[in-house]
């Protein structure tokens, strides 16, 4: 007979022998400490770990108490701000009807209120932005992808004149591509919400996150490409309780009124 399978067999009964004396549980309950050690877990963790998460609870209903406060003291308000945006409806009827694949001027109009704080540049630039993502929606392009950014920048180059905000686009495409180790973020408010949109398009909050900590300014630019990408329909609840859980009668009728008055006559 084999010596080394006669040598194997002797080991297992040794080992089967041990694993029943005292000794045997006395090790694996050290072998369980040190697990335990190396890890980082000790028998007070399950504790903490529920007292964490119940202060997360508690924090998160005090956010959110304070929240629906100042919504009921400030959503009274009839100052409303100029939402007298205009586009060929007919044009982007076609268009969805279709199932277009391809960059399209829907005749925006901007408010009246945006023309007096931008240059003509920056008018441009909107209008183009707001074009191409209303052209490649979410809705029709699905989640969002890598790949689905670099194709909102192409379409959006491809439709500016040579210049400096071109440029920083161009390097932005790069920059996301990884032909660039950095990139610098831009000066130009515009640009700032639009690169601010396009880094943290999949949710409302990271764009508030990273408009805050960039200090932009003009962020209802961010929040307009990101209503134009997802669609009403896909804005989640957190984004738009602000409204509807405000209460105020008067802003209801100020929209409707805008809304009736435009495009559902």
């Amino acid at each position: 007979m084999n010596i080394k399978f006669l040598l194997n067999i002797n080991a297992t009964v040794v080992i089967e022998e041990f694993e029943k004396r005292p000794e045997y549980d006395k090790i694996k309950g050290l072998e369980e400490q040190v697990k335990n050690y190396q890890f980082g877990y000790t028998q007070y963790d399950t504790s903490i770990n529920e007292q964490f998460n119940r202060i997360s609870e508690q924090t998160h209903d005090l956010v959110k108490k304070a929240t629906n406060f100042f919504l009921s003291k400030n959503n009274k308000t009839d100052d409303f701000a100029d939402i007298s945006f205009k586009f060929d409806i007919d044009k982007m009827t076609d268009y969805y009807v279709n199932s277009c694949q391809e960059y399209t001027d829907f005749s925006i109009q901007l408010p009246q209120s945006f023309k007096d704080k931008f240059s003509e540049t920056e008018q441009n630039l909107l209008k183009v932005t707001l074009n191409v993502v209303l052209a490649f929606p979410q809705g029709r392009l699905g989640n969002y992808s890598e790949e689905n950014i670099l194709d909102i920048l192409i379409n959006i180059g491809k439709e500016l004149p040579d210049s400096p905000e071109k440029t920083i686009l161009r390097e932005y495409y790069k920059y996301r591509k990884a032909e660039m180790d950095t990139f610098t973020f831009p000066q130009n408010q515009v640009l700032a919400n639009l690169i601010v949109f396009l880094m943290k398009l999949q949710g409302h909050e990271q764009i508030n996150k990273m408009l805050v900590a960039k200090n932009v300014l003009h962020k209802q630019i961010a929040f307009m490409f990101y209503g134009a990408y997802v669609g009403f329909a896909n804005m989640p609840k957190t984004f738009t309780n602000v409204i509807f859980d405000s209460n105020n009668e008067k802003m209801f009728e100020f929209t409707d009124n805008y809304l009736f008055n435009n495009y559902l006559k």
